[in-house]
Order: structure tokens, then sequence, then C-alpha cells
């Protein structure tokens, strides 16, 4: 396991990040849910990684019988212990990894479909995109759930959950043209957008970016 013990991530409690974003000031659980579900339909896939799984929103919608690797990611442990208790017994192929994304490492040409929500704010993104283009096999497809600046509303939205603040240190909302054109020097092609709005003025940004030959 690696990880910095001094992410914030680290200590916000799995209700308070599930109130948070379930809260009606914010409500994104649901949304973050519906997406991941239209992902997997989407982009058929043998193979999955999930960065920043989480406590596994949205597993439900994952086919025990159609995808054959399951790996989920995460720096917080509780997080991922809720994971397992609430989808292992169905994915019996689910492997989880308690580690910090900034430094983990993975064999190339592993992984169909890589899917990241609301990841890429809170890391070096620059170098993740290089890691997991190495990681995708040829063809294969990120997905990424960017949150595009608001004028409208603070990146974190004010709610009971005030652990949730903390990540104000770390989160770095991420300009979309940026972030193809990186994604571009990587050999990852944007084939798809999708644009949905959100509470607050927010939107959040969906992009599926392939895989081309090396």
């Amino acid at each position: 396991m690696t990880r910095n013990d001094k992410n914030p991530w680290l200590s916000i409690p799995a209700s308070d990040y599930e109130g948070h974003m379930n809260s009606q000031q914010v409500g994104q659980l649901s949304v973050l849910n519906r997406i991941f579900e239209n992902v997997l339909n989407d982009v058929p896939s043998k193979a999955l990684a999930v960065l920043g799984c989480g406590t596994g929103n949205g597993f439900e919608h994952i086919d025990s019988q159609a995808v054959e690797r399951l790996l989920g990611i995460d720096i917080n442990p509780e997080y991922l212990a809720i994971l397992r208790t609430r989808h292992g017994s169905k994915l019996p192929m689910l492997k989880l990894v308690c580690s910090d994304l900034n430094t983990f490492a993975h064999p190339n040409n592993a992984f169909d479909l890589i899917y990241a929500a609301l990841v890429f704010e809170y890391v070096d993104f620059k170098n993740l995109l290089g890691r997991i283009s190495k990681w995708l096999k040829v063809n294969g497809t990120l997905v990424v759930v960017l949150q595009v600046n608001s004028p409208e509303s603070q990146m974190i939205s004010d709610t009971p959950f005030t652990s949730l603040k903390t990540l104000g240190t770390v989160m770095h909302l991420i300009n979309p043209e940026t972030f193809t054109g990186m994604a571009g020097t990587q050999g990852l092609k944007k084939v798809k957008e999708i644009e949905i709005p959100l509470k607050q003025g927010k939107i959040f940004l969906v992009c599926y970016y392939r895989k081309g030959m090396e």
C-alpha cells in the first residue's frame, strides 16, 4: 500500500462523503451513479479499472458475467472496506487496492476501460494520464468526469458535512481543453463528450478518450 498520510481524503469519513454528495445542496451521488451505468453500457469491457472508486457508487451496474477483471483503487481504506461489503459477494473478480494514484503502478496493456470520476482534480493529472495511457490496451477507452468551473458557486459546496472543506487545499479544477490536449500527447483521442448541468450552476463534463495504435 502506497499513500500520502497527509492527504485530506484520509480524514473524511465515508458517511460525510456520501452525505455531502447526496445532500440537497449538491445532489451529485445519483448523477454519478447514472453516468457510470451509461459508461458501462457504452463501453462493454472484460477488463475494467475504476480509479478513485470510493465506496462503490454504481458498482451494482457492473455485469459479473461479462467483466473478467475488475480493479478498484482508492486512497481511503474505509471506503474500500465499505465497497467490498456492499458489492464483493456479487463481484467475485473484484480486486481492491489502497493506494495514492499519484504513485500507483500497474502493468501495461491491462484494461479495456478505465473510469475516473472527479479524480484528476486531486492528482498530478499530467503524470497520471501518462501512466493510464500505458495501462490501457490498444483501442481501450478512458472515461473521465471533470468538474467545470462555475462563477456562480464554490468548488466545494457548503453542506453540514464540513470535513469536505479540507479538500480545498488539494482540489484544482482542470481546463477541459488543456486536459484533452495533454491526453492527445499520450495517444488518447477524444471520441465523445457529454455536458451534464448540476445544481448551483456547476457542470460535469464526461469525456471518452480512445487509445490508438502504439
